[in-house]
């Protein structure tokens, strides 16, 4: 798969859905908006929301503490 195609990393995305694989899958469809992909947004907002929540408030805690350790 070209990784720089938004269509296909949205249908990629949709059949790892379709197979269970959720955080592989909604990975994809974020990155498919990133090169542009409009409609998998489509996706993101039916399968990935509670994901996409639970990585950026990892994100922000990985930060927190990072700041914390190197204090």
């Amino acid at each position: 798969i070209n990784p720089n195609n938004g269509e296909a990393l949205n249908n990629r995305g949709l059949a790892k859905l379709r197979s269970g694989e959720k955080e592989s899958g909604c990975t994809d469809l974020n990155k498919a908006v990133d090169l542009g992909f409009e409609n998998a947004k489509i996706l993101i907002s039916q399968y990935c929301k509670w994901y996409n929540f639970l990585t950026e408030k990892n994100q922000i805690i990985d930060s927190v503490i990072s700041m914390l350790s190197s204090k």
